[in-house]
């Protein structure tokens, strides 16, 4: 029997995704998780993929080009990948909040990130059921 060329412990979405890259390179590899492959912090954790409080830029660049790998992977495997493109929507009331808010907004857009100020009545278009005072 030879040996292993690589042991992955822990298969959430970055230890499957090591595992399947490996094995499709060629490599033997062998991977074990606690539980059920997916249910750790993986699965529990809405599996929202974003940059929009990451700092500083190369950690924001870090997790940006982490989401278009992911988005690649969706594509190579299907519509049953899990992936589920989606955003978010964030409101403040008080001005300071605004502030940081927009300077956030136009520091993630002046980095090719889709983020946008949008006024009240788009975001109660887009989530309907929002109650936004």
């Amino acid at each position: 029997m030879r040996p292993n060329d690589l042991i992955v412990a822990g298969l959430g979405i970055v230890g499957a995704c090591a595992t399947w890259a490996a094995a499709r390179a060629g490599v033997r590899v062998v991977a074990f998780d606690a539980g059920i492959a997916g249910e750790g912090t993986s699965g529990t954790s809405f599996a929202w993929l974003n940059a929009v409080r990451k700092e500083p830029e190369a950690y924001h660049r870090l997790n940006a080009d982490g989401m278009a790998a992911h988005r690649e992977l969706a594509r190579e495997l299907g519509a049953d990948a899990g992936h589920h493109a989606g955003g978010s929507l964030e409101w403040t009331e008080r001005e300071d909040d605004e502030r940081e808010l927009r300077s956030r907004i136009e520091r993630l857009a002046s980095r090719g990130y889709p983020a946008e100020w949008i006024p009240r009545e788009r975001a109660l278009a887009l989530e309907p059921a929002l109650a936004v005072p």
